[in-house]
Parts: structure tokens; sequence; C-alpha cells
């Protein structure tokens, strides 16, 4: 079993007990690294362990763009430049707090590690630095894994010193419709809270879309005489 890591220039990681590493600079062309990657993968490590083994860490920062690695990473281009490493890892660890975020413009953290699974067929495991999004409030945390065919596997919860208060395996369709949803509206609550004008706006603007739809005026009537 070989642990392979990718890691940003701007990151402090530990190498000590990596197989291989590979380090992207801020313009680096992250499709011909990642390719360079699997050739490497291949000629090193799949002649004597199976593929599956193997362990990809990536190491970066991410914001509302995406991962910032490279030219950077999002759900509209993570399978194109993942692609490379199909059969090649079997799981995938995202080192950052909010890789798994979903935000209203380029970064959708939970498609972005959907479409990842489903390229490299490999487990994706992510996490989101946040308390509310865990049905305990002493948790910070959720960490995230979603398996080959991009279905979440697990959901885990853990409080601000790393400890595990909760996993779900295979959690049902409802706990993932509420991880979805906060993901969702913790996003609209820092708009809010950063950008209270726009917020109002944007509420103004819904509720005078929604009275269009809903308005419907009487249609006007003519009283017929009768002539004798």
């Amino acid at each position: 079993m070989a642990s392979i890591l990718i890691y940003d220039e701007s990151v402090a990681v530990n190498l000590v007990k990596a197989d291989l590493a590979i380090k992207i600079s801020r313009f680096d062309n992250l499709q011909l690294k990642i390719r360079e990657l699997a050739q490497e993968v291949q000629s090193k490590f799949i002649s004597a362990t199976p593929g599956w083994f193997h362990e990809l860490h990536i190491y970066c920062n991410s914001n509302r763009d995406g991962l910032q690695l490279g030219t950077g990473i999002n759900h509209e281009n993570v399978t194109g430049i993942f692609t490379a490493l199909r059969f090649k890892v079997g799981s995938i660890t995202i080192h950052d707090c909010n890789a798994s975020f979903v935000y209203t413009n380029a970064n959708n953290g939970i498609l972005m590690c959907k479409k990842l699974a489903c390229a490299v067929y490999a487990n994706v495991t992510s996490s989101i630095n946040d308390p509310e999004i865990s049905s305990d409030n002493n948790a910070n945390s959720t960490v995230v894994t979603w398996n080959q065919f991009g279905h979440i596997s697990s959901l885990m919860g853990l409080d601000h010193l790393g400890k595990m208060i909760y996993v779900l395996q295979r959690p049902g369709l409802n706990a993932i419709s509420r991880f979805k949803r906060v993901c969702r509206q913790k996003n609209n609550q820092s708009i809010k809270k950063q950008h209270p004008f726009i917020w109002q706006g944007l509420k103004k603007a819904i509720s005078l879309i929604g009275a269009s739809f809903t308005h419907h005026p009487q249609p006007a009537t003519a009283k017929v005489v009768a002539k004798p």
C-alpha cells in the first residue's frame, strides 16, 4: 500500500510518511501534473500492489472558487483533471476544513466530491467545519465519505478536539438531504451577515417574483341585459 500526497506549495505538510509526493505551484497545469503522477504510480506501485490499496491525500485550501490547488479545482473541471488516476488509488482524502461546502458560485463541494469519486472510482472523504451541520451542537465538523459510485456512504460528526461524536454508516435519504440543505443554508446566512443590503434586495426580489405568480386578478364581467 502506498501513501501518495498532492499538496499546494503554500501549505506545510509532513512528507516523512509519503511514498510519493508532488508539489503544485500556483499556475501549474493540474491535468498534466496528474497524468505524470498516474504514470509514476503505474510504474512504481501497481506492479507490486493493486491500485485500490493506494491512498491519495490532497493538502490545500479552499474558498468560493473551489480548491486552491494549481489553477483551481471545482465541480466543473474535477473529472477532466483526475480521470488519469482511475483504478490507481482506492481512497482520496481532501485535507481542508470546508472542501465539501456549497457556495452560490463556482465551488459546489458536494458535487465536486461526487464527481471525483466517480472519475477515479475511489472513496472520497472530506469535511465541513461547521457545528450546525451536525445533529449535536458540540460538534464543529462533519466528515463525509462518498463511495466509488458517487453516493454518500457515511456521515461522521467530530467535536472541536477531533473526537468522534456520532457516525452514520449508509445514512438514509433524510440525513443526506439535511446535510445538503444545511450546506446551502449556511452559505445564505454568510451572505446575510457579510452583505446585509444585498440580502435584503434578494429577499425583496424573491417576494415580488412570488407575488407575480400567486396574484390572479378577477376577470371582468359584463352584465347582459336582454332586450324585449
